[in-house]
């Protein structure tokens, strides 16, 4: 592997002006080199760790010191792109001209887990998928301080467990209703579901408005095509008289 030569920057370098961004879980994530050169290095500092990897980009070429980004980095027109953004591409990611060793663009990344509301009417079933199969969910209720796992076997009461990535929920009360976080292996959040649960009658009350609202657009439309028949017919009357 190639070493790469670089000075200390200077307060006028490209960290001292980084551009901050924000990705969510399982999205891509592209910036631009900010250079016409051929010959590029970009040195990808992980939030989470130490050492830094290097990747060295000739024209749309990559070449990374671990095959994992080998296979999710790739450069088109001068931009690049990091597919399936996870926890770990969090850091900064300064691009280097390889032949001035001079820093062009410095880009830090944040990443974030996916959010999902979902709102259920009371005894509602729903299966909730999370994208992948080993995770932890921590359960808070609404309005309470601390969190509980949700356990794959038995669950709160058989009415809500995980099993093959897939969150349940049977059956459901206001006990029930609060804040899902899904961790992975490395207790990244991953995504956070906020689940709402409606009585009965919220639900019905929510129906009556949704058809009084469609029936007064109907009534509208009717009234409007009845005045506009009507103007048409006048004028077609004035006309004759003439």
């Amino acid at each position: 592997m190639e070493e790469l030569s670089r000075p200390e920057l200077r307060p006028n370098d490209a960290q001292s002006g980084a551009e901050e961004r924000r990705v969510v879980i399982g999205d891509d994530f592209t910036f631009s080199l900010h250079s016409n050169k051929s010959n590029l290095q970009v040195e990808f500092r992980p939030k989470s760790e130490e050492s830094a990897h290097v990747w060295f980009i000739n024209n749309t070429t990559v070449r990374c010191d671990v095959k994992e980004y080998e296979r999710r980095v790739s450069v088109r027109d001068k931009v690049l792109h990091l597919s399936s953004v996870t926890k770990r591409d969090e850091g900064s990611y300064t691009v280097w001209e390889k032949r001035s060793s001079k820093a062009v663009k410095n880009v830090r990344l944040s990443v974030e887990g996916r959010k999902e509301n979902v709102t259920l009417s009371n005894g509602e079933a729903k299966e909730i998928r999370l994208d992948r199969k080993n995770v932890t969910v921590w359960f808070k209720p609404k309005g309470a301080v601390n969190s509980s796992i949700v356990d794959s076997g038995a669950g709160f009461e058989q009415r809500v467990s995980v099993q093959d990535g897939v969150l349940t929920l049977r059956s459901v009360t206001k006990e029930e209703e609060g804040t899902y976080t899904v961790l992975d292996t490395e207790e990244h959040e991953v995504s956070t579901i906020t689940v709402t649960v409606e009585d009965s009658s919220g639900t019905e009350r929510r129906s009556h408005f949704v058809l009084i609202a469609f029936a007064a657009l109907f009534l509208t439309i009717l009234a409007v095509l009845l005045m506009c028949k009507w103007i048409k017919t006048q004028n077609e009357q004035h006309v004759e008289m003439l």
